[in-house]
């Protein structure tokens, strides 16, 4: 299984202190616009993560993309927040490929790829995900749960991430 991860996954994965451990268990893709423009100086840190360039057909799209869904230089703050940048339109077009699941933390950004048939899963899931298919051993996604719960700047719904703590403690 190929994963294209959004930056929002990235930061939480690294807030839980599990980034390369996740990211040294399957194969991560994020654009090249995303590890340039929102990791930058950062993107040492994440050696596992392949930068993938957009072929022009996924170029195309990812500009379909931004004609509908993207952001307008002439509106308010909040309508913003519901519209896409340009890398988020580049990291839908890459989810296109073949066999890619899109991990992603953003609602909107999820409901539209899921609206072109984008198989999709927010962090929580994904982690449910490795802890299914043993890729990632219990104790250490619950650790980073954990470490997420307390992070000020992770935007996790509180409710389902508690109950996924819980569930996980329970078995323990």
């Amino acid at each position: 299984m190929i994963f294209v991860i959004d930056s929002s996954v990235l930061f939480d994965l690294e807030r839980g202190g599990i980034a390369n451990l996740v990211l040294s268990k399957a194969r991560f893709e994020a654009p090249d616009l995303l590890v340039r423009d929102e990791l930058g100086d950062q993107a040492h840190q994440f050696p596992h993560l392949y930068s993938v360039r957009l072929t022009d057909a996924e170029a195309t799209q990812a500009q379909k993309i931004m004609q509908n869904h993207g952001r307008k230089t002439h509106t308010s703050k909040r309508k913003q927040r519901k519209e896409l940048s340009q890398v988020d339109c580049a990291v839908i077009a890459l989810a296109t490929r073949h066999e890619r699941v899109l991990l992603v933390g953003d609602a909107n950004l999820k409901d539209i790829a899921r609206s072109l048939k984008i198989e999709c899963r927010g962090l929580l899931g994904f982690f449910e995900l490795l802890e299914e298919q043993s890729l990632c051993e219990r104790d250490d996604l619950l650790s980073a749960l954990v470490k997420l719960r307390a992070h000020p700047r992770a935007r996790l719904p509180k409710d389902a991430l508690q109950s996924l703590i819980d569930r996980w403690q329970s078995i323990a």
